[in-house]
């Protein structure tokens, strides 16, 4: 099955952090196009995360190695020998950075570098999309947000192990595919807003917070009421993946050798941006928690408790935003689900009846929006 001409049908794709709540979703999507999926996983997976939901687990090929050992990567590369990286694999949550910086930084920087340097020393793949995060800008005052939020070309900055970690990884990827053209895969970068929909496991994910316990409880606690974030439902993050790595072709090794770099490009390495733009009755490009209390509050007729209530958490920037406008006229991509509509659909997938054969048959019906999402013309 093709998106935007790209025939995904047979190619042999690997997945790194294929086990998480977007790995889940991408292999469950390469197996809708036809593409022979490689993985890697958790040795220990929630009954409830997308990769299990889906039931895939017989139809990834699937490796458990530390994506920060060098050696593990370059054998695994050297064995799938993929046509296309999807690289996923990261320390993602804020609070365990702070904690933990060095591995933070081991995994999301080393882990990446070891991916594209072994693709460049063995002369594999051809196409690596390494997924980011709206986190990289760097600490920004509300009043400092560009208009519309940050756009593909706003340069990356330094904040918290987390953030920084990624912004560094950026760079890296920068250097890379800049300083070794010929020698590299076609390289992008995508960044998402706070991704939420059907099989997140992590509870302490904002949405997914707030809907279970508006659902199971009837009591959403708010914690930070002036924070400002965007959000995009997986099917939208995914089906953009799918478009921004179809849309990555330089050639192969045997074409670009010998050929001059293009310099006319900028930026050299392409960035995406995935994120919902715009809030009901909000002029700013992102929605305010308590403004998402709210409204989660009202779609299933529970209470906000900001009993325990700060404007801002500490070392965390206080407003996130992303413009996509470049990755909307690139791709010819767009949000589809609204933020509403996607809230009360999710309040499904907490109910107290809802059990394994329901849970798949929400997942598969959104992945067949998916689908048809990213193989649109």
């Amino acid at each position: 099955m093709k998106v935007l001409d790209f025939d995904w049908r047979g190619k042999k794709v690997l997945v790194t952090g294929a086990s998480g709540f977007k790995g889940g979703w991408l292999c469950a999507a390469l197996l809708r196009l036809g593409s022979r999926v490689y993985g890697t996983v958790r040795s220990q997976r929630d009954a409830h995360s997308a990769f299990e939901v889906f039931g895939i687990d017989d139809l990834v090929v699937k490796s458990t190695i530390e994506i920060s050992d060098r050696q593990q990567v370059y054998d695994l590369i050297n064995s799938v020998e993929p046509d296309v990286i999807f690289h996923l694999a990261a320390k993602a949550l804020v609070p365990g950075a702070l904690r933990d910086p060095r591995r933070t930084f081991e995994v999301n920087f080393m882990g990446t570098l070891n991916v594209i340097e072994a693709c460049r020393k063995l002369r594999i793949c051809a196409r690596v999309l390494v997924c980011s995060t709206d986190h990289v800008f760097g600490n920004v005052e509300p009043a400092e947000l560009p208009e519309g939020g940050f756009n593909e070309r706003s340069r990356v900055s330094y904040s918290g192990p987390y953030d920084t970690s990624k912004a560094t990884m950026e760079l890296m990827v920068r250097c890379d595919h800049y300083t070794y053209w010929p020698e590299v895969p076609a390289l992008g970068i995508s960044r998402c807003a706070n991704v939420f929909g059907f099989g997140d496991t992590n509870q302490r994910r904002v949405i997914p917070l707030f809907v279970r316990e508006a659902v199971s409880s009837g009591v959403i606690p708010l914690r930070f009421r002036k924070s400002g974030r965007q959000f995009i439902h997986v099917t939208d993050a995914i089906a953009g993946y799918l478009r921004a790595a179809s849309s990555l072709d330089e050639g192969g090794y045997q074409e670009k050798n010998g050929k001059p770099r293009p310099e006319e490009r900028s930026p050299f390495t392409p960035s995406f941006h995935f994120a919902i733009e715009n809030y009901t009755d909000n002029p700013e490009p992102y929605i305010r928690m308590a403004s998402l209390a709210h409204q989660v509050a009202d779609l299933f007729g529970a209470r906000v408790d900001d009993s325990d209530c700060a404007d801002y958490p500490l070392n965390e920037n206080k407003v996130q935003a992303l413009n996509c406008a470049a990755t909307r006229d690139a791709l010819r991509w767009k949000a589809q689900k609204p933020l509403g509509a996607a809230l009360k659909e999710l309040g499904a997938w907490y109910e107290p009846q809802a059990d394994r054969r329901k849970l798949r048959q929400l997942a598969e019906q959104d992945l067949d929006v998916l689908i048809s999402s990213a193989t649109q013309s």
